[in-house]
């Protein structure tokens, strides 16, 4: 996975982050922050987990969600005065619900572009240390979860190879004997998890938990960094609220299509500024990488500066 500055910040930076432009991505149903929203998610999981695999990601899964909701939706949802089909029952497939459909397909496909980057930014680590500092017996849940999964997975592939060398695997076998060798293999493996569970009850209890008040472990800290970009999202996010709030980002499907643009004079300026601070908010995490990248091509230079410095101060000197 890729590093950059968003995610080396705080947790509570990521969240605000991701809660914002998920919230004006879902709710506001703009087409154009859903285009911008959908765009920035894209590139920033790209650069994350790479283009290949977020492109294949948006033909194979995205795409055809986008295509399934975009078609369904006019055969459940008759509103609209557009009326392109009549069906056999009287309803009619109407252009408004083609449109509202698209719209949430693409909402979908946008979503699940978010949580790409959501999945590789907000760690386990992260995750409970944000729940940690509310409601610390659900962090402690959370962790306990979280640490159970993979000794889960680890310990029933331990168990399947082992049955499966002695010949007693549900791989090698067909019918009855294969539901009986994987209810054997379930069941050992409730046993293995009660088992589990009585160990690490028992040593929590032997390290004296839930006695007296404890203090979190929190690596993370807030620094001026983390105090402008967290500053920077609410001003952003409250602008965004502000304009859908006057009516400026108003857009409605029923009964006719009538989404609020950029052409006309009386309301193009309040408007635009609504949709570059979107753009804004939704690139914070490009913006910071490309901000680092320049960092990085300034230290370089300096670097060869140096050393040309370096080189010709030797020379001279001989």
């Amino acid at each position: 996975m890729a590093k950059d500055s968003f995610t080396n910040c705080h947790p509570l930076v990521n969240f605000a982050y991701f809660i914002s432009v998920l919230g004006c991505s879902m709710f506001i149903l703009h087409p154009y922050l859903i285009a911008i929203s959908l765009v920035s998610a894209i590139a920033y999981s790209a650069t994350l987990v790479g283009i290949h695999k977020v492109l294949k990601f948006n033909l194979i899964f995205a795409l055809p969600g986008l295509l399934v909701i975009m078609g369904i939706n006019p055969l459940f949802n008759h509103f609209g005065v557009t009326q392109l089909a009549l069906l056999q029952n009287g309803n009619s497939i109407t252009l408004e619900a083609i449109v509202y459909g698209l719209i949430l397909g693409l909402v979908l496909v946008t979503t699940t572009n978010w949580f790409t980057a959501i999945n590789h930014i907000l760690t386990r680590d992260k995750f409970v240390d944000v729940v940690g500092r509310v409601l610390p017996k659900v962090a402690l849940l959370l962790a306990l979860s979280f640490r159970f999964i993979p000794l889960f997975i680890n310990q029933f592939k331990k168990v399947l190879h082992t049955q499966n060398m002695i010949g007693q695997g549900p791989t090698t076998a067909r019918g009855f004997t294969k539901i009986r060798r994987t209810l054997t293999i379930t069941s050992a493996m409730f046993s293995w998890t009660m088992e589990n569970a009585i160990y690490v009850s028992d040593a929590m209890q032997l390290r004296a938990y839930g006695t007296h008040k404890r203090k979190l472990y929190l690596p993370h800290r807030f620094d001026p960094r983390n105090w402008f970009i967290l500053a920077s999202i609410g001003i952003l996010t409250a602008s965004v609220i502000s304009v859908k709030l006057t009516g400026f980002l108003s857009a409605s499907f029923n009964p006719v299509i009538n989404v609020s643009g950029i052409t006309t004079h009386r309301n193009s300026l309040v408007t635009i500024f609504g949709i570059a601070a979107f753009a804004l908010l939704a690139n914070i995490p490009l913006l910071l990488r490309s901000y680092d990248f320049f960092l990085h091509l300034v230290q370089r230079r300096r670097s060869l500066n140096l050393q040309k410095d370096y080189i010709n101060e030797s020379y001279r000197s001989k």
